[in-house]
């Protein structure tokens, strides 16, 4: 049986008698799949820097302990009397490059009530297992079944707080509980709880202050997030293009300087999303938009600081100029489209990831099909019947039989092709796709495999 998931409670500086702490840890306690501990040490915040430096340094200290405990969550924080709230902060134990629907973000904190009862108890053991990456299949089934209760528990709080709470309290609380609906949404794929995420953002984003630009763009991030999730799963091209709305708002207030990485994150779900509406929709208007997106996540998401990361992009990029490029009918475009398909196998290689490999195959395939259609090149056809084939040997060999389909289709038309031309003769378009989650990095578990993190062994495709 898997082990217990761990959460961890710091202590909390100004915290007389050790008193909110316990009642935080209590909370904890009797939960079928979890256990919790407590520590004897503070993450200190110190503000000399700035308060964007003073939480990443907090960050660091956080993630420091997480390893060192092995926890799957610490909470932290403190207390601010004066207020009257205990104000917690979530540090799971993965670190995300680029999150599912739910994850906290660097300005996530819960303030509650000092010495705060059970109905405060569910908004926060929602809040905090929403916060956790779970590390297997079983610790994602354990947080699916524990969430749907408390978080229909923690409605009443988490949708409308109390209005004897300051604008930026009630607007964390909302915020906070919008984290929660989209992470069980994740988990129980329920498109509702994910609709009442997006209501809860937007309540969060409704009090905030105009000078809250790094927490109104990282909002919009989220609602951004779980549009794209609800667009992923429905196949609603309207989704999608409200997903693009909501992180094109999100980069109106997203500096680079002040967060790379969140800034970086909604570039490369911008770039995609541009693409993948464009390719369902049958237009190409956006792509060219959609490539600078993708170059600009790479500016922050280089090869060397995030291999898998930056393997990703460069997969989508490769995607990407396959359409530009035979649309525009550039045997230039199309060659570039081949270097980032190879670029990004480099980095998912069939020992390290094979599925992710063979989803790369695949796309190499219909970038170099589509380069020997407009070449008129056989050989770069031959090339695209082996790639089509590996990646249809990889997906067989490991049970994959709906995600074989794909490069079984290419691969037929490939070879029946080879089989007719005895000269230079049109060719015809390689199978795109049949269904937009092989279009590119699709967002869902558990059918997507997930990098890293052992949770599932279905792959993306494409």
């Amino acid at each position: 049986p898997a082990r217990p998931l761990l959460v961890v409670v710091a202590a909390l500086p100004h915290d007389s008698g050790d008193a909110q702490r316990a009642n935080v840890a209590a909370c904890f306690q009797n939960l079928p799949g979890v256990a919790v501990r407590t520590i004897g040490r503070a993450i200190e915040v110190a503000g000399g820097d700035g308060p964007l430096a003073a939480l990443a340094q907090a960050g660091t200290q956080a993630r420091q302990i997480v390893q060192r405990e092995d926890a799957d969550l610490l909470i932290w924080g403190l207390v601010d009397g004066p207020a009257g709230i205990v104000e917690l902060r979530f540090t799971n134990a993965a670190f995300v490059e680029d999150e599912r629907p739910g994850l906290p973000t660097m300005m996530t904190w819960l303030g509650l009530p000092l010495g705060f009862g059970e109905d405060w108890g569910h908004l926060l053991r929602a809040v905090a297992l929403a916060s956790l990456e779970p590390r297997t299949e079983a610790h994602a089934q354990t947080l699916a079944a524990l969430l749907a209760p408390m978080v229909e528990a923690a409605r009443g709080l988490g949708l409308d707080p109390p209005v004897s709470l300051g604008a930026m309290e009630q607007a964390a609380i909302l915020a906070c509980y919008g984290n929660a609906a989209a992470a069980l949404g994740y988990y129980t794929r329920d498109v509702g709880w994910h609709k009442v995420a997006v209501e809860a953002y937007g309540g969060a984003i409704g009090l905030l202050p105009r000078e809250a630009d790094l927490d109104w763009g990282l909002l919009h991030r989220s609602i951004g997030i779980v549009l794209q999730a609800i667009g992923e799963r429905s196949g609603d091209p309207a989704f999608l293009a409200q997903a693009i709305e909501a992180y094109r708002a999100a980069l109106e207030a997203l500096r680079r300087p002040d967060c790379p990485r969140e800034w970086a994150s909604v570039q490369n779900r911008l770039g995609l999303m541009l693409y993948k509406v464009d390719l369902l929709e049958g237009k190409l208007e956006s792509l060219k938009e959609a490539l600078g997106c993708l170059q600009a996540a790479m500016q922050i998401f280089g090869r060397s600081d995030y291999p898998a990361k930056w393997a990703e992009i460069m997969n989508t990029l490769g995607q990407v100029l396959q359409v530009y490029g035979d649309h525009a009918r550039s045997v230039d475009i199309l060659e570039r489209a081949v270097e980032a398909c190879r670029q990004a196998l480099e980095v998912r290689t069939f020992e390290a990831a094979p599925l992710l490999w063979a989803g790369g195959q695949n796309n190499l395939g219909s970038a170099l099909f589509l380069l020997a259609k407009h070449s008129q090149h056989r050989d770069v056809l031959e090339a695209a019947a082996e790639s089509f084939r590996s990646a249809l040997g990889t997906y067989r060999m490991h049970g994959m039989d709906l995600l074989a389909e794909i490069p079984d289709k290419n691969l037929k038309r490939a070879e029946e092709m080879l089989r007719r031309i005895g000269g230079p003769r049109p060719l015809v378009d390689p199978l795109w796709v049949e269904r937009p989650a092989t279009v590119g990095e699709e967002d869902d578990w558990p059918d997507k495999e997930t990098e890293g993190k052992g949770r599932g062994t279905a792959s993306r495709s494409g």
